[in-house]
């Protein structure tokens, strides 16, 4: 039998602690964009949805053209363009918002308690960067979103469908002006 010392108990303890924080960053963590992942959005939801957050913005967001980026290019370059986005909405909006990569081109970004003004700020500087942002080939980082913001306590996964609309009809839009050659 082998005996341990209280010391070396407590250290193998703290080494335990910091290999369970390790696996938690893993397993809520985007590997490719540093982002939060779509596991931790549905705890964040769970465990979040209450009056304490708001006001809060919800902003939805889908990446332009990466099926035509990866069948022309290459998904190098696919994975660059979501790296390019993800780096955007870390500029645009900071620690103060929860990031997350919900599925391959998809993003929501969720920002509680915040003002009127600070949210419609987010919002046009969110604009600002669509089709400015170019990667290695040249291509243009180019996005569609929906933002929703609320004072008072509505259902966030309401506020989520109402952004993923808002998003989706300004998908819409650029399908057109595409369609018109615009």
């Amino acid at each position: 039998m082998t005996h341990i010392s209280f010391e070396e108990l407590i250290k193998e303890m703290r080494k335990i602690k910091e290999e369970n924080a390790k696996l938690q960053v893993l397993a809520y963590t985007d590997k490719m964009t540093g982002v939060f992942n779509r596991t931790f959005f549905e705890k964040w939801i769970e465990e979040n949805n209450s009056q304490e957050n708001y006001p809060l913005l919800i902003t939805s967001l889908d990446l332009n053209n990466l099926k035509k980026i990866n069948d022309t290019f290459g998904h190098k370059l696919g994975d660059e363009y979501i790296k390019g986005a993800a780096n955007i909405l870390k500029q645009v909006f900071g620690l103060e918002s929860v990031i997350c990569r919900i599925g391959g081109d998809e993003f929501v970004i969720i920002t509680p308690n915040i003002g009127p003004r600070s949210a419609h700020s987010l919002h046009k500087e969110l604009q600002r960067y669509n089709e400015t942002v170019k990667i290695s080939n040249g291509c243009v980082i180019s996005y569609s979103f929906g933002s929703i913001y609320s004072e008072h306590w509505i259902d966030v996964n309401d506020l989520i469908k109402r952004s993923d609309a808002a998003m989706y009809h300004m998908k819409e839009e650029v399908h057109k002006k595409c369609a018109r050659g615009e």
